[in-house]
């Protein structure tokens, strides 16, 4: 959908957020098309609620690391 949309302003690039996930932010990352991926896969409010901070730094440093590989 976003190269779709993209073919008709070929100047804006996109910061998807809805359905963005470990298993496929990689796929977004290597489109020309985006900038960059959000979303609260990596920060989920039961991992806040409980506490579980060395979680969310550790999704967050796999997110990071992705990044890298896919740029």
């Amino acid at each position: 959908m976003i190269n779709a949309i993209g073919a008709a302003m070929p100047n804006v690039r996109f910061m998807p957020t809805g359905g963005i996930n470990a298993e496929n932010v990689a796929a977004y990352l290597k489109s020309g098309r985006i900038f960059c991926c959000g979303g609260s896969w990596m920060v989920k409010a039961d991992l806040i609620k409980e506490g579980r901070f060395d979680e969310i730094k550790n999704m967050a440093a796999g997110a990071a690391e992705i990044v890298k590989e896919n740029r």
